[in-house]
């Protein structure tokens, strides 16, 4: 018995040595690969670097966290994002270098787009590779004032990356800590993950950690050492701890003004302050009208302003009485543009009057948050599928989008968010197409089912998992978020 235990031990450590192998490698060899706009033959090379990568992170999704040693976790997670830190990074980059940069100069990105005539003179030698140059900034305060912090040392590509790295990395500490080494495996040693936050230089790592953060809190994975014992810090009220919802709200409030797409994760929190997920009884106007005379609208106001605290406040640098521009509501390319979307296209093909407006889609996306709303039981659980439902829905995708999901495949082993960060690589065929002369960014039928296609099929087999799940009586149908009660 001892022997076989040896051999299979052996046989996992084989196998998390390929695995680091091809990781370390893949990540070595994007380096030279990141000028996708320019660079004719630097996407096909992306394309087999990454390869190389996901061969190791496939590998990954089968190793038992025992067989996962810290300084394997580590060493791997470091070197990969170290080594693409040497990329070419994505156009977003320059803008934002470009908005903490004019910031230093007294200037608020929200009241100028970069070519404004007043901002001539501060134009430096990357000024042509901004995006979007007739559009002023659409990124949250937070955000803002995260891009004039580092621009404050230097504006530099590198120090912002290090910026990214760093929450990053931090995402890697708390999921770590909270579900083990081989599982966090799918977040840590994910190639679409040291990409876009190492290598292309997205600041969407900076909206993840403070999420990670909330859903940590909330959903009780993370404690303040002796606050159970500390009756003057904690209020328990219907068996949910006041003081961690506090601390919840707090981070999804700091999420939510670095990017605006956790605003709805707060609506689930004041929902579940008024209607704790404890409650047995159905969902209905009775109920409802019980609750506010027990007074449990009082603890749903008092998150709902914590999660808007943040927001409030780092938006005063930029707001006025008369004026508060947090948003380019006339942008042309938020208003109707399109890149790699799923139900859109399809409605488009019946409706081509859907391509004149983005803002249809918000409709079957509040009833998606409304049935969840009703249906799940944990910030991750929504969290979840409120991303899913939105990238689906989405009219506008962009790879890194798909990064969303990945710390919430952590805990739930999600199907469709391990194909799709592997499938999320046909995206880059748009910036390739820029590269040969093909400005169009349109990708044809074949792309996108390639694209998506691994996605939907994920997220079948996960639903299908959990009916099975059900039946077997090792998981509720809330719990599994399932159409039917069994």
């Amino acid at each position: 018995m001892e022997q076989g235990m040896k051999h299979r031990k052996d046989g996992w450590r084989w196998v998390l040595y390929l695995s680091a192998t091809c990781l370390v490698v893949g990540a070595i060899a994007l380096v030279p690969q990141g000028d996708f706009l320019h660079d004719v033959e630097a996407v096909p090379g992306f394309w087999k670097a990454m390869g190389i990568m996901n061969v190791g992170f496939i590998l990954a999704w089968f190793l038992p966290n025992r067989a996962v040693p810290q300084v394997w976790f580590w060493t791997v997670a470091v070197a990969t994002r170290m080594a693409a830190l040497g990329m070419y990074p994505g156009d977003d980059a320059w803008r934002y270098l470009w908005e903490g940069h004019i910031q230093l100069h007294g200037f608020s990105p929200y009241d100028w787009s970069p070519d404004a005539a007043i901002l001539e003179p501060l134009r430096t030698g990357w000024w042509s590779m901004i995006n979007h140059k007739d559009v002023s900034a659409i990124y949250p305060p937070l955000t803002q004032l995260g891009f004039w912090a580092i621009s404050l040392l230097s504006s530099s590509v590198y120090l912002f990356k290090l910026g990214f790295v760093a929450a990053d990395l931090g995402i890697c500490a708390l999921l770590s800590r909270c579900y083990g080494n081989g599982a966090t495996l799918l977040y840590a040693w994910n190639p679409l993950v040291i990409y876009c936050f190492a290598g292309g230089a997205h600041y969407d790592s900076w909206f993840l950690f403070p999420l990670v953060m909330a859903w940590l809190w909330w959903d009780g994975n993370l404690q303040i050492k002796g606050s159970e014992d500390s009756p003057q810090r904690v209020v328990k009220d219907l068996g949910i701890n006041l003081w961690r919802s506090l601390n919840a709200a707090f981070w999804l409030g700091c999420s939510i003004a670095v990017k605006w797409m956790s605003l709805p994760i707060l609506g689930f929190l004041v929902w579940q302050r008024f209607w704790s997920s404890r409650d047995q009884e159905r969902f209905s106007i009775h109920q409802v009208g019980a609750r506010f005379k027990r007074g449990r609208w009082l603890g749903a106001l008092v998150v709902g302003v914590m999660g808007l605290l943040p927001v409030i406040i780092t938006a005063l640098p930029y707001c006025t009485v008369k004026s508060c521009p947090l948003v380019p509501t006339g942008s042309v390319f938020v208003s109707y543009g399109r890149s790699a979307e799923w139900i859109p296209h399809w409605v488009a093909q019946h409706w081509a009057l859907s391509l004149s407006t983005n803002s249809i889609y918000a409709i079957p996306l509040v009833m998606v948050i409304a049935w969840l709303l009703l249906r799940a039981k944990s910030f991750g659980q929504f969290a979840e599928w409120y991303f899913i439902g939105l990238l689906l829905l989405s009219p506008i995708i962009h790879a890194w989008y798909f990064t969303w999901l990945a710390p919430f495949a952590v805990a739930s082993r999600n199907w469709g968010t391990k194909f799709v960060t592997v499938s999320a690589l046909v995206y880059f065929v748009l910036p390739h197409k820029v590269a040969l002369g093909d400005p169009s960014w349109w990708m044809i039928q074949s792309d996108r089912l390639l694209l998506w296609l691994p996605f939907c099929i994920g997220l079948a087999l996960t639903a299908l998992q959990a009916q099975v799940q059900v039946l077997q009586g090792t998981k509720t149908p809330e719990d599994s978020l399932a159409l039917t009660k069994g």
